[in-house]
């Protein structure tokens, strides 16, 4: 490799990122030891530095390994050296913490048994990308959703993106059809682009399941405490259907006053509370 090119420069969409220098050396995850390229972090900008985290392990596609050096990404040296068993990963995500099997499954880790969704055909894989029904099944009832062809699941995302118009339509069935779910039919529900609720057991008890068809037929099933994404803010509990959250715990008045509208502002124990502003931002 020439020196020239040995360094790296990584962005996230949240805004955070680092850049440093690309350094060999051997790596050991758990049991398992392999030579490899990697980043060494020189500086570091927005939100990317976690306490008690100490770095992060890329499992893209070689294609996307190229920020902009192109390496070998480090499961790819661990199945070409044949490390592991199989070309095979597998994540167990959990409320705190979670596992990580490189080279197969642990069937120890499922209360259910694993289903498998075949990755779609493509001349050079950037992303793991797999087809879905044009559908969503909401309490048992399908609503059609033309845009959901395909998706792609990242291990690196723990939230599911929908686009605009698929969120718009799955919001307008659930304010026709689950208007027993305290708040969620008035004009201002809390279920839009921006909005936030504090935990409420009634909504969560009564909000449906949410199941995506795959195109082999297999679903993945979602209940209210998934897809409601839980948000702590000073010693309030607040959950929100956006996708990324604008938080400032410090301010004293909202920056988006829909936060402290009508039904919301009940939920967030009013407006010298510290709030947060959730912000829907289509794929």
């Amino acid at each position: 490799m020439e020196k020239s090119s040995c360094f790296f420069l990584v962005a996230y969409a949240d805004g955070s990122g680092a850049q440093g220098s690309l350094v060999e050396d051997e790596i050991q995850i758990g049991e398992i030891k392999t030579q490899a390229v990697f980043g060494g972090m020189l500086t570091d900008f927005g939100d990317f530095q976690r306490r008690g985290v100490d770095g992060i392990l890329g499992l893209a596609y070689p294609p996307l390994a190229c920020n902009p050096t192109c390496l070998k990404p480090v499961f790819d040296e661990m199945v070409g050296r044949k490390k592991v068993k199989e070309d095979m990963f597998s994540i167990c995500f959990a409320g705190a913490g979670g596992s990580l099997v490189l080279g197969g499954f642990d069937a120890k880790m499922a209360k259910s048994r694993p289903f498998y969704v075949p990755l779609l055909k493509e001349k050079e894989r950037s992303f793991y990308r797999v087809g879905l029904n044009e559908s969503l099944i909401v309490g048992g009832v399908e609503v059609s959703m033309p845009e959901m062809k395909t998706a792609i699941v990242d291990s690196g995302t723990t939230l599911i993106m929908f686009s605009k118009n698929t969120f718009d339509k799955l919001a307008k069935h659930l304010k026709t059809a689950h208007c027993d779910v305290p708040d969620l039919c008035e004009r201002n529900s809390w279920f839009q682009e921006i909005q936030c609720f504090t935990e409420d057991e009634e909504i969560l008890d009564k909000m449906p399941t949410i199941e995506i068809p795959f195109s082999n037929g297999e679903k993945l099933e979602l209940e209210a405490r998934d897809y409601l994404i839980p948000i702590y803010v000073s010693m309030l509990f607040l959950r929100t259907s956006a996708e990324y959250l604008v938080l400032d715990a410090k301010a004293s008045k909202p920056k988006h006053s829909d936060c402290l509208s009508s039904s919301a502002s009940n939920r967030t124990k009013g407006s010298d509370a510290p709030f947060a502003c959730f912000v829907f931002v289509p794929e």
